[in-house]
């Protein structure tokens, strides 16, 4: 109904799913057809609608991606460090980057903005590399050398991840403020602080009226529909999906429970060499769950930090 709803007995893939997760039916459907959250020191359970308990089960699915992901890479470079003196500070490692396309299309979204944030990075790692060291390289060796003339695009990383005036740390300060904030109340706060700041950043009266702003990227204008800006920057695994997997049969499971945890909170730390030690135990999962999502790491902040690393 429309207050509570339950997973499908007969399904076809819930049998193999349940399986594969080493976890009871009744424990799976509780992680995602309910939600727990704190409320000033008391702990608060609700009923998930459909809607709702769906977006659950993808935020289920893309946490325990994207933890097993985190894990095959630190076992590769943990197998490849080798084992002197102060190897976390100076090894050597393997890292991947996955290399966006610019992307415009006739509406955009968060995804679009997270993705054109990326190609503004990568767009100042070029012009830095291949133009502004080389040509100081050259000039420190004598070489004749006509200069080129290349746009800095700082000011638009500025416009997106400045801290207390970006448009993604905006978005975050929403997204702390809980059900106080949404979408309406997230995009007038960026053209109250973004607007005047920036030249890159454009909204005219009918992009206000309907939550819409345009940033003039490198490769051009792109418009922005800020419409699920603030639910796809949470995007929050369900603290109980910690404890899901953390009271798991299988112990590779139970170790993406720690992954899970710490992500949450920012830490990656505790993602090295996972694999390698005892699987947690569900208390120890619980207490690192049962934070305020205040305290908890954005997609948005997740994606600023992994891309200032690069930089």
């Amino acid at each position: 109904d429309a207050e509570e709803c339950y997973l499908n007995k007969n399904h076809s893939s819930l049998g193999p799913a349940l399986t594969l997760l080493g976890v009871s039916y009744e424990a799976l459907n509780t992680a995602v057809t309910r939600v727990q959250f704190k409320a000033v020191d008391e702990l608060v359970k609700k009923h998930l609608n459909s809607a709702q308990a769906v977006r659950a089960v993808q935020a289920l699915i893309k946490g325990a991606y994207d933890s097993i992901f985190s894990l095959l890479v630190n076992r590769v470079n943990s197998s490849i460090v080798g084992s002197f003196e102060g190897r976390h500070s100076t090894a050597a490692f393997i890292g991947l980057l996955d290399i966006f396309g610019f992307e415009s299309f006739d509406k955009n979204s968060f995804e679009q903005l997270c993705i054109n944030y990326c190609n503004e990075s990568l767009q100042q790692q070029f012009n830095r590399f291949v133009f502004k060291l080389e040509q100081q390289e050259y000039k420190r060796e004598g070489i004749n050398w006509e200069f080129i003339e290349f746009a800095d695009n700082q000011d638009i990383l500025d416009l997106i991840d400045k801290k207390h005036g970006g448009i993604l740390t905006i978005l975050d300060e929403q997204c702390m403020l809980g059900m106080r904030c949404n979408d309406r109340t997230f995009v007038s706060a960026v053209y109250d602080k973004c607007k005047s700041s920036s030249d890159r950043f454009q909204a005219n009266t009918k992009q206000k009226a309907q939550g819409k702003f345009s940033i003039r990227h490198y490769a051009g204008i792109v418009e922005y529909d800020t419409a699920g800006f603030m639910e796809k920057n949470k995007d929050e695994i369900p603290m109980e999906a910690s404890e899901l997997f953390a009271n798991s049969s299988c112990d590779f499971i139970r170790h993406l429970a720690i992954v899970i945890a710490s992500k949450m909170h920012g830490n990656s730390n505790d993602n090295n060499n996972t694999v390698d030690k005892p699987p947690p135990q569900s208390s120890s999962i619980k207490r690192r769950a049962f934070k305020s999502s205040i305290s908890r790491v954005s997609v948005g902040g997740q994606f600023a930090c992994q891309l200032q690393k690069l930089r």
